[in-house]
Order: C-alpha cells, then structure tokens, then sequence
C-alpha cells in the first residue's frame, strides 16, 4: 500500500511542469526550515555556535575562555551550562580588534554559580 501510495506520488510529481515543482519545493522548504524565535536571545553552546556561524562549539569555548566574551553580556552561567546572547555576542565579534578589550578576569563555574575571582 505505501508502495501504491509513493508510485502515485511519483506519477504526480511528473506531471507537474519542473518550474513550477521546484518552486513548491523552495516554498515548502522555507516552512519547514527551523527558525529562531525572534524574541529568544540566549542559547546553549551546541545551537549557539551553529547560529553564530562559526566553525566548532570549541571555537566558541575558546572565545569565552581568552575574554573576548564577557560574562554576563555575551554569555551567562545558568545551572551549570554556559549561554550565549546572540545579538550581543554577534557585536561583539563584529568589533575591530582594536576596540576589543579581552576580560582579564573570567569567573570560575561551581554547580551553577559564578565565583569572584
């Protein structure tokens, strides 16, 4: 039955003039797509890094770690896992280096709390 189902499909799809097939197919991939919600800022490093275009969650480890991220603008600490404000972390990366003043001070992580240094 879902043999029948998928050659009748098939048959569907052909007889469908290509122009008009693929621009379906661009409209419905663009529904599907998965989209950030506009009033979410702030996400974990996996989805972070992807969102951020860069090329590892370890290159966005090693940003936090030098400075160039601060804590508390362009990431935060919450029950043991780091999150990164897009928006914020975006500026920041678009800054020339000679505007960037790395953070000498980068807080240890305790079960979920920031530690004075």
């Amino acid at each position: 039955m879902e043999s029948d189902s998928r050659s009748a499909l098939k048959q569907l799809a052909l007889s469908i003039p290509p122009d008009i097939l693929a621009e379906a197919l661009v409209e419905q991939l663009n529904e599907t797509k998965p989209s950030t919600n506009q009033s979410r800022q702030w996400y974990n490093t996996d989805p972070a890094w992807r969102l951020l275009g860069l090329n590892s969650a370890d290159q966005l480890r090693r940003l936090r770690r030098s400075g160039l991220l601060r804590c508390g603008i362009e990431y935060r600490v919450v029950e043991s896992e780091f999150q990164f404000h897009l928006s914020n972390c975006e500026s920041r990366l678009s800054e020339s280096p000679e505007r960037r003043k790395l953070t000498n001070k980068i807080p240890r992580v305790s079960r979920g709390r920031i530690k004075k240094l």
